[in-house]
This record gives structure tokens, sequence and C-alpha cells, in this order.
């Protein structure tokens, strides 16, 4: 059963997701990254629609390089495992694997940080462990974003 309030702080990951997306848009529109998002799934099951998981939110390609990744907006200054999804640690772990640039791009809000984080250090994170801002590859702030870093740029 979700407790008193879980509605609210629903609406509000919702909506800061959704800025932190469009963020993302921009900064890939203004810089001339090309950016897909993948959209939701569904797996007709007789005439039924069945949701299925994706493997991450987006694909973002420039000068022949292109990085896989998910994007996540935390209202606290620490990423821990339990904001992973696992099924996507492990897709993404596999492109990486085979040489592609993947991870999660993580907005610490609090802190106004945009870091990365490489599929590798989510798979090997411990239950119940964190990780910093600190630990990842800064891409700047909310305002002065720079997804080029991952480019090699």
């Amino acid at each position: 059963m979700r407790g008193p309030g879980a509605s609210i702080r629903g609406a509000k990951a919702k909506f800061w997701g959704a800025n932190f997306e469009n963020l993302l848009s921009l900064h890939c529109r203004l810089n001339k990254i090309a950016l897909e998002k993948i959209p939701s799934g569904c797996k007709w099951v007789g005439k039924m629609a069945v949701p299925q998981k994706t493997p991450f939110d987006f694909i973002a390609a420039k000068n022949g390089r292109a990085v896989v990744f998910d994007a996540k907006t935390l209202d606290r200054e620490t990423f821990p495992k339990s904001s992973c999804e696992p099924h996507q640690v492990e897709a993404l772990h596999s492109f990486e694997m085979s040489k592609l640039t993947a991870g999660y791009i993580v907005f610490f809000r609090p802190i106004n940080s945009v870091v990365f984080f490489t599929a590798s250090q989510l798979k090997g994170l411990l239950p119940r462990y964190s990780l910093k801002s600190t630990d990842g590859i800064s891409l700047g702030t909310g305002s002065e974003l720079n997804l080029g870093v991952l480019f090699d740029e």
C-alpha cells in the first residue's frame, strides 16, 4: 500500500523528469546532437496490449559516435542502486561491452549537477550502496549542460 503523499511525490518526480528530458532535448538540438527517445512498448497477447519494459530511454549520436542512456532526476545528492532498473543496467552493459558509451545521465537537483555514470559502474554497485556526483563524469549543471564530453569533444 502506498503511503500518504505518494501521489504527490509521483507527480513531482514526473514533472522534474519531463523538465529534464526537455532540457536534454534542447541541449541536443542546439549542439547538433541527434537524440531519439525510445517509446514505451507493448506486446500483444491475444487482443490485449501488455506494457513492456524498455532497455533504456535515449539514443544520442554525433559525428559517427553514439551514446545510449537512461535519464534520471533526483531530489537527493546520491544515486542509490535502488534507483536503477536491473533490466536497463543489463541492457546498457551489453552495449558498453560492444564498445558503445552507455549508462545513466543523472541530474542531482539539490546540487544542480548533471553526471554520467557508466553501465559498468552501475553493474558493479552493491545493493544498498549509492554513487556520489563526484563518482561519475560531470556534464555540467542544469543550465550549462555539456553532453559533448560523451562524444570526446
